[in-house]
């Protein structure tokens, strides 16, 4: 009597512990699916993004060329006399 108690306690751990496997591997097959999915779908985005933004990026630079061409330019005595104005220490403007 006590060895038949002993096999269905046995056999209801031996069942828990296989529904906790099987419960962890599918919980691990939901997680990895839901990852590569999200790869999948964000992928493309991406590129698409990337395809997008370079010409914006070189449409800039070349935009700004012609201002960067000027300002390396300008004689040195301009460029010192303009740069305290720009970094705000230049002199303060006198008192009427």
């Amino acid at each position: 009597m006590a060895n038949d108690q002993f096999n269905d306690l046995s056999a209801a751990f031996s069942n828990i512990v296989e529904t906790v496997g099987t419960l962890a591997r599918q919980v691990v097959e939901l997680v990895s699916t839901v990852v590569k999915t999200g790869c999948d779908i964000i992928a493309p985005l991406v590129k698409t993004g990337s395809d997008i933004i370079a010409p914006l990026v070189k449409t800039a630079g070349d935009l700004l060329e012609p201002v960067l061409r000027i300002t390396s330019a300008l004689p040195a005595k301009v460029a010192t006399a303009v740069t305290p104005v720009f970094q705000g220490t230049a002199a303060p403007a006198p008192k009427p």
